[in-house]
């Protein structure tokens, strides 16, 4: 299995392609809204722990006799290093812990008979046949805006610390399968074709374009004309990468 590049695939997600099995694969492991929410759980919690060795710190630090003065020497250290602590621990936790520790791993394989995909949509893979009854299946990859995502920003409008910019760019990925209604025609039109929506995976909309272009892509290695498309679609160097 090799890795394809051509200038017109972006230079993330990375597609691989095997010519012996005509199977091409994407694995791709991502952040989502959802991941930043989780983020955002999770550094509040860190906040919050942050802030309790501050108070036990401060409590060790300031011995006095006098215990009025020993609390007031203490809750003003603590109001003025909880607020940086705070912003400090939100800053430096928040997008890596989205990015890796609660990013969404989607996986797409591509043969001439199916394209299956997997992801957090759900609990087993999913399988879409290229054929139906004789009748061959047309694919294309859509983006949507994700409505999880926008009835969840409506409900925390007020949450001024979670992540408004994620969960506005966020969006779906979904594999339109297109049936012929009649077996003398192959190709779409608006009367003749029964069509369906799948979701496949929640994506940022900044990087949904270049998801659509590389699961495209990799229909494409594995349609009948794939021979010539492998001649243009090949190892080389990918002018994102220069």
């Amino acid at each position: 299995m090799k890795q394809m590049s051509s200038p017109g695939l972006p230079q993330w997600p990375k597609l691989w392609f095997d010519a012996e099995l005509q199977l091409a694969t994407i694995v791709v492991r991502h952040a989502t809204w959802r991941s930043y929410e989780w983020a955002c759980w999770t550094t509040e919690v860190m906040v919050w722990m942050v802030n309790g060795i501050i108070l036990l710190g401060a409590w060790l630090v300031f011995e006095t006799p006098n215990i009025g003065v020993r609390i007031g020497l203490v809750l003003v250290a603590w109001i003025v290093c909880t607020g940086l602590a705070s912003m400090a621990t939100r800053k430096t936790f928040r997008d890596p812990l989205a990015r890796f520790v609660f990013a969404t791993t989607t996986t797409v394989w591509a043969t001439t008979d199916s394209v299956i995909f997997k992801s957090r949509l759900y609990v087993s893979p999913v399988v879409a046949w290229r054929e139906w009854k004789g009748r061959p299946i047309r694919f294309k990859f859509v983006v949507e805006s994700d409505p999880d995502a926008v009835s969840y920003l409506t409900d925390h409008r007020g949450d001024k610390d979670w992540p408004r910019g994620p969960i506005n760019e966020a969006a779906i990925i979904s594999l339109v399968v297109t049936t012929p209604s009649s077996q003398t025609s192959a190709v779409p039109t608006n009367h003749t074709n029964l069509q369906r929506a799948i979701p496949i995976s929640e994506v940022s909309s900044r990087h949904a374009q270049k998801f659509s272009t590389v699961f495209s892509a990799a229909l494409d290695l594995v349609s009948p004309k794939a021979e010539q498309i492998e001649q243009s679609v090949n190892l080389g160097v990918d002018i994102d990468a220069v």
